[in-house]
């Protein structure tokens, strides 16, 4: 896994909560069959240190767009935020003036109480997945003005929140885009971390051990460690997620079967 920049700075985000919806299972057909060879584009993947993680947190992943010129309202988060730029470029304006940008496939670590405000002072859509670790308890986002209204050309494409199983001692945060054609489909496999996944687009059908559910976009899942797994795209058109991990040190992220 390459190396990515760390730039200290601020983001958005709202209030998230929990999107797990109800979906039918069937009996899913042999996972180990090599029919289907097409694989998915991994795109932007990151790794970020934890840093000061609480006894007690909840994953809370959200996807933001914002327009070109669009900025958020200032404001302050509860919880460590680690950022992953997937599109276009992020410029982060902190209390003081200072001005950061982030690219896209560069991560972001925002601090709890740093107050600023994010947004969009290029040309094109950017677009982000920002992660927080935030404290059972704990504010997720405090507007400098309350009553301030969501700013034009800001949109959350998605959020969530998990309740995580925290892992023993230090881990990283590991976040990428999959973006999967139709037919495409990873191998059989497993992770080494508890793994968060929101679909942005199409469907995203999802096997573990003996049964399969599909997934729509705006819907989430979530992978457990060492559990044997596929994904795989059965629809017509296009579809891609968004994955968060919690990977312990020295665990290997992805074993293929």
């Amino acid at each position: 896994m390459k190396s990515v920049p760390v730039i200290l700075g601020v983001v958005v985000s709202v209030s998230l909560v929990a999107c797990m919806p109800a979906v039918s299972t069937t009996h899913a057909p042999d996972m180990h069959s090599t029919a289907m060879t097409l694989r998915p584009v991994v795109s932007h993947q990151t790794s970020v240190d934890a840093v000061n993680v609480p006894a007690e947190f909840d994953v809370v992943q959200t996807v933001t767009e914002f327009a070109p010129g669009a900025f958020s309202t200032v404001h302050t988060h509860g919880g460590h935020g680690y950022m992953t730029v997937l599109s276009g470029e992020i410029t982060f304006r902190l209390a003081g003036g200072q001005e950061r940008k982030a690219k896209a496939g560069e991560t972001i670590l925002e601090n709890p109480g740093e107050m600023g405000q994010a947004g969009n002072s290029g040309t094109t859509p950017a677009r982000y997945v920002i992660t927080f670790l935030l404290p059972k308890g704990a504010a997720l986002t405090t507007q400098q003005d309350p009553n301030a209204p969501t700013p034009a050309g800001q949109k959350t494409i998605a959020r969530n929140t998990f309740t995580p199983t925290r892992p023993t001692g230090a881990f990283s945060v590991v976040q990428f885009m999959m973006n999967f054609a139709p037919g495409a489909a990873t191998p059989v496999h497993t992770h080494g971390g508890e793994g968060y996944v929101t679909v942005l687009e199409g469907e995203i059908t999802f096997r573990a051990g003996g049964t399969e559910r599909t997934y729509k976009a705006g819907e989430t899942f979530t992978e457990r460690v060492n559990e044997v797994v596929q994904a795989r795209n059965v629809g017509q058109v296009p579809a891609s997620v968004v994955v968060t991990y919690l990977l312990p040190k020295g665990a290997t992220l992805t074993t293929n079967q």
